[in-house]
């Protein structure tokens, strides 16, 4: 008993460690033109995501520092830049936010992006209920979901890679499954068969496994994690098929030239 309590003791101690670890970070920041014509600046402001994907704000700060707008909080927040004018999207709802001068408010002077002092961020960031002001939404098209989501791919960069690299095993696992099937020994199917099992085993825990890291905990949306995981099981597919073109098929085994010999011939 004393030990399961030690043990509970120190986990709840790197829980708690971990939780201020995780205090609200800006990764993010663009430089605008407000509304008023003045220099202002568009901030990505994430909060204390721990086990899974962290709430992430989009604040806009006017040009003598103070925050005088800040989104709601979802863990797909994008924003895609161009000449001082950026579309703010949040991919999670479909919506782009655009800044609305007639909700705008005074807050708090915010700190420099690589301020170490995280500790000031709680006051910019609220709690995860609290509602967004400064900001008007509205639904967005096609084109606009499409920019958000290279946007996004390009702040995730590191769980579209880990994507790919999952969605490789399934493309594997579906070339061998194609592979021409030749003249086995009973043994060798058992252990063919063996090695397809494992690769679709292995092949179901990286399509969840990637699910998991890049949706649930990075925020990544569904649409982001199938076009990765989908390039990722193309690619050794595709170049298999690209070395076809180039070198030719296989060359028929021996084995099977053998068997599909006439048996008249040998005598």
């Amino acid at each position: 008993m004393p030990r399961s309590f030690m043990l509970l003791s120190i986990f709840l101690s790197c829980a708690a460690r971990a939780a201020e670890a995780h205090s609200p970070y800006f990764s993010a920041a663009e430089t605008i033109t407000l509304p008023d014509g003045e220099r202002g600046e568009l901030r990505l402001l994430h909060g204390d995501g721990i086990f899974w994907a962290a709430p992430i704000r989009v604040i806009a700060i006017d040009n003598a520092g103070r925050m005088i707008a800040r989104s709601d909080a979802s863990p797909s927040m994008a924003f895609s830049c161009a000449n001082a004018s950026c579309r703010v999207l949040d991919l999670a709802r479909d919506i782009v936010l655009e800044l609305d001068p007639d909700t705008f408010r005074k807050g708090p002077v915010v700190p420099a992006v690589d301020d170490e002092q995280r500790s000031k961020n709680w006051e910019l960031f609220g709690s995860h209920s609290d509602e967004g002001w400064g900001w008007r939404t509205r639904p967005a098209d096609l084109f606009e979901q499409f920019l958000g989501t290279i946007a996004l791919a390009m702040r995730l960069s590191y769980s579209v890679v880990f994507t790919l690299i999952a969605g490789f095993v399934p493309g594997s696992t579906i070339l061998l499954w194609r592979t021409e099937r030749r003249p086995l020994r009973q043994a060798l199917v058992i252990v063919r068969a063996l090695a397809l099992g494992l690769l679709v085993l292995l092949s179901a825990s990286a399509a969840l496994a990637s699910f998991y890291f890049s949706v649930a905990l990075t925020g990544a949306t569904f649409e982001l994690w199938l076009a990765a995981f989908a390039v990722g099981a193309g690619v050794p597919i595709l170049a298999r098929g690209i070395a076809s073109m180039m070198f030719g098929p296989p060359a028929p085994s021996a084995c099977k030239s053998t068997a599909s010999e006439d048996p008249r011939e040998r005598l």
